[in-house]
């Protein structure tokens, strides 16, 4: 049976909620963490469970229950989020994913994996492979419509579901909680980036958006170089992290920004009919 140490810090879970306001509240239970965003009862990432040990695959309905006794309340509530966190030392990451599978497709669930990789460098510069490009940081009205643009654009979902959620974003940008980088092209907003911070040393890159037409041209890799060079000069102390499929193009193309593997976010999910919510 793999075994799995508990936890002494979650950095990529830390990471997760980097970008939550202060709408979300965040109530500790035993073993774990409840995120609850009454008002956004739709918002995935706003209300989940964050266990704080590594789940073993019996474990799962256990972890649903749980999910349950603490959202359950919130009659539109129709999703599954439980998420935990495992370090660089885990051995045989695979045997415990597959048996993680077996045992949540009996409970309707699905796994997810998610690779957490910090900056160990300066991130290195990259030269989109096209002309015309331009990044700024979102400070006006139309940049911040912009970024709300770009995600209705690559997750789809309600408009106003991102209308509220770039409010949102834009509120930790005031406050001094990160920003959003804005990538035009030939004066058209063709991608976004946003680095959120937690204020306790861990600062989160997130909601990275390349629209279609635009993709493979470099365009992700230089909004994500600046934004992360802007946030390491601004905040030298933080922590600077990013979550991304395990295994995936992502994965790779931050390795050669200079982003290393650290751990693994796990997820055991069931979608409902909102929005993801995740980036």
């Amino acid at each position: 049976m793999t075994s799995v140490a508990r936890l002494a810090d979650t950095p990529g879970l830390r990471a997760v909620r980097a970008s939550l306001t202060p709408l979300t509240l965040v109530a500790p239970g035993p073993g774990h963490v409840v995120l609850q965003t009454a008002s956004r009862q739709d918002f995935r990432r706003g209300n989940a469970l964050h266990v704080d040990g590594a789940v073993q695959p019996q474990e799962l309905a256990r972890w649903r229950q749980a999910f349950a006794e603490r959202l359950g309340h919130l009659g539109g509530i129709d999703h599954v989020e439980v998420r935990w966190e495992t370090d660089a030392s885990f051995a045989d990451a695979g045997t415990y994913a597959q048996r993680l599978a077996t045992a949540a497709h009996e409970l309707d669930l699905t796994i997810e994996r998610w690779t957490v990789m910090a900056l160990d460098d300066e991130p290195r510069p990259v030269v989109p492979l096209t002309a015309g490009v331009e990044v700024v940081r979102a400070g006006r009205d139309e940049h911040w419509w912009g970024v709300r643009a770009l995600r209705i654009s690559d997750a789809g979902g309600d408009g106003g579901f991102w209308t509220w959620r770039t409010d949102q974003l834009r509120e930790l940008a005031t406050h001094g909680r990160g920003g959003a980088w804005l990538a035009y092209r030939y004066g058209v907003p063709v991608g976004s980036a946003g680095v959120w911070r937690d204020g306790a040393g861990t600062a989160a890159v997130d909601d990275v958006v390349t629209h279609a037409v635009h993709r493979r041209l470099g365009i992700a890799s230089h909004l994500v170089a600046v934004a992360s060079g802007a946030h390491r000069e601004a905040y030298p102390d933080d922590r600077l992290l990013l979550l991304v499929d395990h295994g995936s193009d992502a994965e790779r193309l931050y390795a050669r920004l200079r982003f290393v593997a650290v751990g693994t976010v796990w997820g055991a999910t069931a979608a409902g009919s909102a929005p993801p919510g995740r980036r």
